[in-house]
């Protein structure tokens, strides 16, 4: 008889924890994400836009960031920045112009920096992706880690963030809520 009471109660946890599931969808790069204004972060992690659709931001105030046919954008900066890369880690790049003026010449140039960054999927805290920051972000996976700080130069590992980026987001997937 405890047995059957056994078997019951692990039968209606495992059925509890595999049918909790069906309200999330892993991401993959074929995910289709929903047109519209994300207000906040949490909107952008339950693929929730509060404006749906196409529509236009007047108050960039009030905005984290935008979807259109299925791209999406973060403000930083009072300007829209493409997420290139999608998962635990987020990657995007800003681009920002800088006017520079030669008091000599009075010549005018025009140049543009690129900085790239990464937003930690599970706080949504928006970091510089440089080496020890992403040392940082990577100690989540143990495994991961080792085999990076293993490799034999600061160089080396700087050269190979971006590819150890694809694998932590490979080895520890994010999942979206279906609507």
């Amino acid at each position: 008889m405890k047995k059957n009471i056994f078997f019951f109660l692990v039968t209606i946890f495992l059925s509890g924890h595999v049918f909790g599931q069906v309200d999330s969808i892993k991401y993959t790069p074929g995910f289709k994400f929903n047109d519209g204004i994300y207000k906040t972060y949490e909107e952008f992690k339950q693929n929730n836009p509060s404006i749906k659709g196409k529509a236009t931001i007047s108050k960039k105030d009030d905005v984290w960031g935008y979807c259109s046919n299925g791209t999406v954008y973060v403000l930083r900066y009072n300007s829209f920045h493409r997420l290139q890369k999608i998962g635990a880690l987020i990657h995007y790049i800003e681009s920002h112009e800088h006017l520079i003026y030669n008091s000599q010449s009075g010549a005018r140039n025009v140049r543009t920096e690129n900085i790239q960054h990464v937003i930690d999927f599970n706080t949504g805290n928006i970091i510089r992706f440089g080496l020890k920051n992403f040392l940082n972000l990577l100690k989540q996976d143990k495994d991961l880690y080792d085999v990076f700080i293993a490799l034999k130069s600061k160089r080396q590992m700087k050269k190979k963030m971006f590819m150890y980026l694809i694998k932590f987001n490979d080895r520890n997937p994010i999942y979206f809520k279906t609507n």
